[in-house]
């Protein structure tokens, strides 16, 4: 049986197979993978808040949907883990509020165990999509292979609130970098991108002062 919407499995899926097509020349990528192609891939069971990366290097935590608490929670924690680092629960919201505001969603990762995905009310399924790949990004970002040696005291040192922000920025450059074209190649070979499956729980969004809406 072949599923046409993109849960998070098959999100990642998709997701891992694209980014990995980028590191060939321009005009030898393959296309995205089409929902036959992701069928063989799938795993009954698998856990969706988990996203696994360079072979099994490491699993990043995906909260997905999360409302603002627990954003604020996670910022506390950045603040709190790196006490020599001049920085502020206010200053990383002002810089996350900035880097995100054409986008209809937040991700926030300090560190190397929990991606905070926020959903902006009114965001459709392209940007939840959109934000999940996001995510994968920064998984990729926190757990290259040479980390696989460091202990969880040397990551928490080594991932400040200023490299997490830098993180999140190239990230969103790589996703919207041809993020445009992949849905429409998406499309093309049969992907429901309208419905929305990445959520399996309530959802809770957040609402910005003074932004509009954004459209993909």
């Amino acid at each position: 049986m072949q599923m046409r919407t993109l849960n998070r499995q098959r999100a990642t899926i998709v997701g891992m197979h694209y980014f990995c097509s980028q590191k060939a020349p321009v005009g030898s990528r393959p296309l995205p993978l089409s929902p036959k192609a992701v069928s063989k891939h799938e795993r009954i069971f698998a856990s969706g808040k988990k996203i696994r990366i360079n072979s099994g290097n490491g699993n990043a935590y995906i909260n997905f949907g999360a409302d603002l608490t627990y954003l604020l929670r996670d910022c506390q924690a950045c603040v709190d883990a790196n006490k020599l680092e001049d920085c502020s629960i206010i200053e990383i919201l002002k810089d996350l509020l900035n880097i995100f505001q054409n986008e209809n969603y937040i991700v926030w990762c300090w560190n190397f165990s929990t991606i905070t995905i926020c959903i902006k009310e009114g965001s459709s399924s392209v940007d939840m999509f959109k934000s999940w790949m996001h995510a994968m990004v920064l998984a990729g970002y926190y757990y290259p292979v040479r980390d696989g040696i460091l202990s969880s005291a040397e990551k928490l040192e080594r991932y400040t609130a200023k490299e997490g922000l830098d993180k999140t920025r190239m990230a969103l450059d790589v996703v919207n970098r041809d993020f445009e074209e992949l849905c429409k190649q998406l499309i093309e070979l049969g992907w429901d991108l309208e419905t929305c499956a990445l959520l399996t729980h309530e959802m809770r969004t957040i609402r910005i002062a003074g932004e509009e809406k954004k459209t993909i």
